[in-house]
């Protein structure tokens, strides 16, 4: 596993011991990236729910963004996302933290230019998830919200619009966007 472009670029990651974590593959990384350089900001704030090695976040900033803040609720995915940022040399830009992602979401004062969101295959609550994002206007408008799951699994309910869906063999990705003010009025 490693970084794949920007300036962290061949940046070797650590990857996980066991099954507990399912880090997203480079092919799909890479597409996923392709998919949202229209969305590149370089004051950008990304969030990686579910975060798990922290790989995503770090290609977000290597990509351009100001920083990602990585959400775990696993010590062990957090701790092994902290090495990984450390690999950076730039702990700076990245905010780790341990917390349950809706408990998270509902305290956050943040607002961000792109959530990734990655639960677990097995996780029932994407949709309750989906929900709060919109209802407290977490995305910054012309943001987007990115959702991998398993492809054996139906399309996430979200009120945002649906950009983009992307299947693999395995995974599904599927790419909401918060119209601009402007947008939204024509």
């Amino acid at each position: 596993m490693r970084v794949i472009a920007g300036r962290f670029k061949y940046t070797p990651l650590m990857s996980p011991k066991n099954n507990d974590i399912r880090p997203t593959t480079d092919r799909i990384k890479e597409d996923i990236f392709n998919i949202l350089m229209p969305f590149y900001r370089t004051d950008g704030v990304f969030l990686d729910l579910f975060c798990g090695t922290g790989a995503i976040g770090i290609e977000a900033v290597s990509r351009g963004f100001a920083m990602a803040e990585l959400v775990d609720s696993s010590r062990t995915a957090l701790e092994l996302a902290g090495k990984n940022v450390a690999r950076t040399r730039h702990e700076e830009l990245f905010r780790l933290v341990r917390s349950e992602a809706s408990s998270y979401l509902v305290a956050t004062a943040n607002r961000y230019d792109i959530i990734f969101m990655d639960a677990p295959y097995d996780y029932a609550d994407t949709d309750r998830l989906c929900d709060i994002i919109v209802k407290r206007d977490l995305l910054k408008d012309g943001g987007i919200l990115v959702v991998e799951r398993s492809s054996r699994e139906k399309q996430p309910e979200c009120a945002l619009e649906l950009y983009r869906v992307k299947k693999y063999s395995a995974t599904a990705v599927y790419y909401f966007v918060k119209p601009r003010k402007e947008e939204a009025e024509e």
